[in-house]
């Protein structure tokens, strides 16, 4: 098989007996030889392509620049072998023209007549094993090379906000829908990412930093505010990408503008604080109501519904507080019972509620407290309550039991009869998995609930 033009061996030596030496003993099946004319035809297959020269020095006294011309224009990835014929004779003529020769041509072996077969033919061999490292090296650049730009062509059409930066965070691809979201005219291949948003915070440019350095790093949401005034919402991602040696290029940054989203959450909030704010009046109202209906303010009835409403003013004031997004359970329950006397334990994890939940959790625990202070634990010096929840993961969904248990009260009575106080402690929590626990022990009242965590808390919402 004849080998391929990039692999070839180029042999200048017009004159003497080099020529025919060196093809007589390095041509084979494996060598390819091609002779040349002159320096003129010796640059034309080098631009063909070649493994190797092998070089009379004489052939090179008058076209030495052009040679070095040839080789100062060669691509990064090339350091082409020259392999030079010399005289064995010693003098500061020659040696000067053998420095010259090394300087221009930079990549040169020197061969001193009467040239040795064996030395010719492991020069040539070890200049073409160098020769192929470079062409091997040159089809990785290329491939990386169409790697980068599949790469930016992915980025420039893809259907998100998408950058791809260099380690000096300048632009080498950037997607159209960036452009488009932050309102990008002219082209900013180039330029640095500090300079077209030079309102970044220095928290953003510290993660660039991070990333640089092999973090990976996102944002559910974040404000940029730009020199103009307007205000983006941003979800951010930020990678680093890698060279084909593992090396860290620079980054690749997408943003997601969800100012839309953003601002329809705070008109939500706005309009929820506006409703909370008029249910709290509306309560308020109830109770000048209920005043002026019950005929005797002593009545244990009128106390009973007063504290009752008062319990669900107290949630309604932490609800607002939250502006609509919920209360946490530790918050109703210590809401609750700031108004009794006694030893309390409160322990458990943060869970937050939904609002509807937190009213449900707020009139439970009233109740229970009430109960407690009349009849129960709370109604001795030597008393004590212990409210506890936690979340129960050993199911299909995760659950939060809560509990309430009373010691050192007076002996626990079950009630006779069922008030509303024993239907509101059963059904005040919507979504039980079944009915709650309540047992009269003679040491004190022990309440419990099992519920899926799902119906009680908030629903994430856009962005989180």
């Amino acid at each position: 098989m004849v080998p391929a033009p990039e692999f070839r061996v180029l042999v200048l030596a017009p004159t003497g007996r080099d020529g025919a030496v060196a093809t007589q003993h390095l041509g084979s099946d494996t060598l390819s030889i091609a002779l040349c004319r002159d320096v003129a035809d010796l640059l034309g297959k080098l631009d063909e392509g070649a493994g190797v020269a092998v070089i009379a020095e004489e052939a090179l006294s008058s076209h030495l620049c052009e040679l070095a011309a040839w080789v100062s224009k060669q691509p990064t990835w090339s350091d082409f072998p020259f392999i030079v014929l010399t005289s064995g004779h010693l003098y500061a003529r020659a040696d000067a023209q053998r420095i010259q020769i090394l300087e221009s041509l930079g990549n040169v072996s020197l061969l001193e007549r009467p040239l040795s077969i064996v030395s010719l033919s492991s020069t040539v061999k070890a200049g073409l094993r160098a020769r192929r490292r470079q062409y091997q090296t040159r089809a990785m650049l290329d491939d990386l090379k169409s790697a980068e730009q599949q790469l930016r062509l992915f980025i420039e059409h893809a259907p998100a906000a998408l950058v791809m930066l260099d380690r000096e965070m300048r632009y080498l691809a950037v997607s159209r829908r960036w452009m488009k979201d932050f309102h990008l005219q002219d082209s900013i291949i180039g330029k640095c990412h500090y300079d077209v948003f030079p309102e970044i915070p220095d928290d953003w440019r510290e993660a660039h930093s991070r990333c640089l350095a092999g973090a990976t790093e996102t944002s559910p949401a974040s404000q940029l505010v730009r020199s103009d005034g307007f205000i983006y919402w941003l979800k951010r991602e930020v990678r680093p990408w890698r060279d084909n040696q593992g090396r860290i290029g620079g980054l690749v940054i997408s943003w997601e503008d969800i100012t839309a989203t953003k601002q329809a959450e705070e008109r939500q909030q706005i309009l929820m604080r506006e409703v909370l704010h008029r249910t709290k009046n509306l309560l308020a109202v109830i109770q000048s109501i209920a005043a002026g209906t019950f005929r005797h303010k002593d009545d244990p009835a009128h106390a009973a519904f007063q504290s009752r409403l008062h319990a669900l003013a107290n949630a309604h004031g932490l609800l607002t507080d939250a502006a609509g997004q919920g209360a946490t359970l530790e918050d109703i329950v210590r809401g609750q019972l700031a108004s009794f006397a006694g030893t309390i334990s409160i322990e458990g994890p943060t869970v937050l509620l939904k609002p509807s939940a937190a009213q449900s959790f707020a009139l439970l625990t009233h109740e229970l407290a009430t109960n407690a202070s009349k009849y129960g634990a709370l109604a001795t010096p030597l008393g004590a309550v212990t409210v506890y929840w936690r979340i129960v993961r050993n199911a299909p969904s995760p659950r939060l039991q809560f509990g309430w248990r009373e010691r050192g009260g007076p002996p626990v009575v079950k009630p006779s009869h069922r008030g509303f106080g024993s239907v509101l402690l059963e059904h005040a929590i919507v979504g039980l998995e079944s009915s709650p626990i309540i047992d009269f022990q003679p040491e004190g009242l022990v309440y419990e609930t099992v519920t899926e965590l799902t119906t009680i808390q908030p629903s994430p919402g856009p962005g989180q």
